[in-house]
């Protein structure tokens, strides 16, 4: 899972004209975000790519401002047989050339956060029927935040890998809520755009349709800007199968209102299927239940096949669907 760093859009960035924010790969640069939380000790093998993945954020511009951390003792590595530190993270990376800001979750590192996120059991919290071994990850990190983080971004952007795409999706969710149910205050800062990698579904299907409530008069729907990104891999004998993070979207679970955009390989073109402009649950989310799962979670899981694969393929993203196929970003 190699990178061609070659082909990676770059930008050198002291001051961004509005020209150059609107051709760049934004998305490309939430994965690079998810990808740089792993470089905790308990995913020695994801370290370099982590710190590959900083780099490429600092030559677009960005810097990192906040780093929230939980501390919960020791786990078990995933394979349970080494005893690791177990840490929730998310950091903050800012570009103050137009105030953009990335908060990125990390995703599952140790055997505990696997149980959590293939545990299907269910709490009513924040007025939503969720999942919640994601809610027991995302709630200590949420406590370590306040208003004033993001008060000065004039973009906010939510991402993560697996139960750190889940911690996003909820906290985009919750923080453009009217009722404000993570007690942010009134004057906090919206999420401009949702990008999930592998994510975990948080919202249980007793919610039809699970809405951005603060895009509900700018003609999207109720839609996020952005997407969700699911990695699949073709099969000689069948039908494709995805990313085996897919499983409880398959099941009970859905993603809150967006795109959603697939992956197959640095050869293959990605594919998006916008949602609808209209009220309602994206019409994709059956062909996401309807996909096969891989046998096994990795390597098709793995973070670093979501960066590899934008940032060879951005430039060929096909669009389908069944609506006018504007741009994702």
């Amino acid at each position: 899972m190699g990178r061609d760093r070659a082909v990676l859009h770059v930008i050198t960035v002291r001051s961004l004209s509005a020209a150059a924010a609107a051709r760049e790969p934004k998305d490309l640069h939430a994965a690079w975000a998810s990808l740089a939380c792993y470089d905790s000790d308990a995913v020695p093998r994801l370290n370099s790519f982590a710190e590959t993945a900083k780099s490429d954020l600092r030559s677009v511009g960005y810097e990192l401002k906040e780093e929230f951390t939980v501390h919960g003792g020791k786990a078990l590595s995933f394979d349970g047989k080494t005893e690791v530190n177990e840490t929730d993270s998310a950091n903050l990376w800012v570009r103050e050339a137009d105030g953009r800001g990335i908060l990125a979750f990390r995703g599952s590192d140790t055997k505990e956060d696997l149980e959590h996120v293939r545990n299907p059991t269910t709490v009513n919290m924040y007025g939503h029927k969720i999942h919640a071994g994601v809610q027991a990850e995302f709630a200590p990190l949420i406590a370590e935040m306040s208003t004033i983080n993001f008060a000065d971004l004039s973009t906010l952007v939510v991402t993560g890998h697996s139960l750190g795409g889940g911690c996003a999706t909820l906290f985009a969710v919750l923080m453009n809520d009217a009722d404000d149910p993570l007690s942010f205050g009134p004057k906090r800062k919206r999420v401009d755009e949702l990008y999930g990698f592998g994510a975990t579904p948080v919202f249980h299907c007793e919610e039809s349709e699970t809405a951005n409530e603060y895009g509900n008069g700018d003609g999207q729907g109720g839609s996020f800007k952005g997407g969700i990104y699911r990695a699949l891999k073709k099969s000689k004998s069948g039908p494709d199968v995805q990313d085996r993070a897919f499983t409880l979207a398959t099941q009970s679970f859905h993603f809150p209102k967006t795109n959603l955009v697939s992956l197959w390989s640095s050869k293959e073109p990605p594919e998006a299927i916008p949602t609808s402009k209209v009220q309602g649950a994206p019409g994709w989310r059956a062909r996401v239940k309807n996909t096969g799962l891989d046998d096994n979670l990795f390597p098709l899981h793995s973070p670093v096949n979501y960066v590899s694969w934008l940032g060879t393929q951005k430039k060929r993203l096909v669009v389908v669907g069944d609506y006018d196929g504007e741009k994702l970003q």
